[in-house]
């Protein structure tokens, strides 16, 4: 390299580098952003898991701390080891962040906490993942929840889901069976980039984490504000082709289906609503209302923003154990009958959409 070029290139590398720790530095002390090591990793069959057997550090820097443990199959801690033969029946509960339990230590989700009410009558196995939609939700329980021999299925739903569903689109219904997919959506060079970055020192740089929250923010709300009511309805049906063909399988393996969502959720996307309402009547499942056991409520969400803190969770847990103890003494959801919504049931909402605030289930827009 020729010496006229040494000093130009010492020079910009000096600038450059001064002015990323000036950015550094008044972003951690102006606006600190949370931060959550090491993230997830890209997966083919589910669009991204948590890293397997690892501690999780989520944190805003000077206001709260939270520590996450993940087993070896990348699922929060304390699942009953997979046997043949269980001394207590299962419960397995698919869901996302919420259920995995974001903004809440660890034995505080209320999995572990229905764990414990339930003691000898059942085990609960938490199957959540943050970020995941139905596609991925069902197909996780027929390759790894089936394994638990489960007495009932709990289903909790996120306003983030049928959206998740389009970027993720692992699971199809095709004739009323599920094909199940690898994920395309990105090639082997950004998919060993997503991983590389999940662990690097980067998810700890408050100037990185910025301008990733705020970036995403910025996507899925240009994403969400081009969106047609057309658009919308399709995600709505989507959504409900693959709760339709997963309780009517659960219902003829005589596997009861509990719904829930944090509150109000579900409102944001009546027709999902109306046919989760539809199939409880039907007895293909049985939709649990949790507005009501909030509605006195208003320190209930985590510290990240998300809706069900320490205690909601708690609160979670205390209403359903009512519910599943019905159905482990002997209740259970009955044959499915010979008929469903027609297809045009999904033609006319009983309601317009709720605005739609893409930072809902989360904070400032972050990603989940």
């Amino acid at each position: 390299m020729s010496r006229r070029w040494v000093f130009p290139i010492l020079t910009f590398v000096i600038v450059t580098s001064l002015l990323l720790i000036t950015m550094e530095v008044m972003v951690r002390l102006i606006n600190p952003e949370e931060e959550m090591m090491p993230r997830y990793r890209y997966s083919a069959r589910y669009g991204h898991k948590l890293m397997p057997s690892a501690t999780i550090t989520h944190q805003l820097p000077g206001v709260w701390r939270i520590i996450y443990h993940t087993n070896e199959h990348g699922f929060r801690t304390g699942m009953s080891p997979i046997s043949n033969v269980y001394d207590r029946p299962n419960i397995v509960v698919i869901g996302d962040s919420n259920t995995f339990g974001l903004g809440v230590a660890d034995g505080e989700e209320f999995s572990a906490l229905l764990n414990n009410s339930l003691g000898t009558e059942a085990s609960v196995v938490n199957l959540g993942v943050p970020g995941w939609g139905l596609t991925s939700e069902i197909r996780a329980y027929y390759e790894f929840g089936r394994l638990f021999d489960p007495r009932i299925v709990i289903l909790q739903f996120s306003d983030n889901d049928p959206d998740d569903n389009m970027y993720q689109r692992v699971t199809t219904v095709e004739n009323g069976r599920f094909r199940f997919h690898l994920d395309n959506s990105m090639n082997i060079w950004a998919a060993r980039a997503k991983d590389w970055l999940g662990d690097s020192v980067f998810q700890k740089s408050q100037l990185y984490n910025f301008i990733r929250h705020y970036g995403y923010a910025y996507w899925r709300g240009r994403m969400i504000a081009r969106e047609s009511e057309n658009d919308m309805e399709k995600k709505e049906i989507f959504y409900n082709d693959l709760l339709i063909a997963f309780a009517l399988d659960l219902s003829k393996r005589h596997i009861p289906l509990v719904m829930l969502s944090p509150p109000n959720q579900l409102a944001m996307w009546p027709r999902i609503l109306k046919q989760v309402e539809s199939l409880d009547r039907q007895g293909l499942l049985r939709y649990v209302r949790t507005e009501p056991w909030f509605a006195n409520l208003s320190n209930f969400y985590a510290p990240d923003c998300h809706p069900w803190g320490t205690i909601g969770h708690r609160v979670v847990a205390e209403h359903l154990a009512d519910v599943l103890r019905d159905g482990l003494s002997g209740g259970r959801v009955g044959e499915a009958p010979e008929w469903i919504l027609p297809a045009d049931s999904h033609q006319e909402p009983p309601r317009a959409h709720a605005a739609r605030d893409p930072a809902a289930h989360t904070c400032r827009g972050r990603v989940p």
